[in-house]
């Protein structure tokens, strides 16, 4: 679960025209999912929020945002949407272009950027103290008109969870991960006659065993398994993944 709370920049103002890399982050997140139900896990935490109070607080599904943070981040590092860095000069705020192969050297938190840069060591910048030390007083930001126009290109792909019934019905082999499977799927989860601490090679014998002649392989189901406990926060779904063995 993510709290999102009060954005780093409250208190100061962005130039016209741009938004803060997490709003990015948020816009993205809700078009992702747009269309899916709001995750298990965070309808009950909103419902803890309510009965105290807390209900003009934003909060965000870990998984949801952790992947649209992800994308957009590497949006930016292969340079497919510019990211800037808003500061003030001579106390306006004005905005510098931070070029992919700097963006490339920041630190990542959970696999994407936040709005304050997390620099490295000032060697990783080879010398240059000038390009480090607006790094550490400004915030990574986005031209929204940028963003739309990114945004408007990955949603023409079709591969967005929320265009899942879409992407069902274009070229090339059919998907085994049907929706028929995911409700057998559920049934037996929701029924305990599985449970995801078994192996989904377990999974996989009760569905051949009810006559089903659809059934993947054991990889494609602990795939979907995983996509379905991202999509719907369901705690049920959630596999404990095993630790490989250490090869000598």
């Amino acid at each position: 679960m993510n709290a999102l709370g009060q954005n780093a920049m409250e208190g100061c103002q962005l130039p016209s025209g741009y938004i803060l890399f997490s709003e990015a982050i948020h816009r993205l997140e809700m078009s992702m999912w747009g269309n899916r139900p709001r995750a298990i896990s965070l309808q009950q935490f909103k419902q803890e929020l309510k009965k105290h109070g807390e209900q003009k607080l934003r909060v965000g599904f870990g998984p949801w945002r952790q992947r649209a943070g992800r994308c957009l981040t590497q949006a930016a590092v292969k340079g497919t949407l510019a990211v800037y860095l808003a500061h003030q000069e001579e106390g306006s705020p004005i905005c510098t272009l931070v070029p992919p192969s700097v963006v490339k050297r920041l630190i990542l938190s959970r696999g994407y950027l936040r709005d304050r840069a997390i620099r490295p060591s000032l060697k990783a910048f080879k010398g240059d103290e000038a390009l480090f030390k607006l790094l550490g007083a400004g915030l990574l930001v986005v031209a929204e008109s940028e963003f739309c126009q990114w945004k408007e290109a990955e949603y023409n792909k079709g591969r967005w969870p929320s265009q899942r019934s879409r992407s069902k019905h274009g070229e090339g082999r059919p998907t085994k991960q049907t929706e028929s499977l995911r409700n057998a799927v559920l049934a037996r989860v929701h029924d305990g006659v599985w449970r995801s601490t078994q192996s989904i090679n377990s999974l996989r014998r009760l569905l051949i065993d009810s006559g089903r002649d659809d059934v993947p392989s054991a990889d494609t189901l602990a795939r979907l398994i995983d996509k379905m406990h991202e999509e719907t926060g369901d705690s049920d779904l959630r596999r404990v993944k095993r630790a490989g063995r250490a090869t000598k």
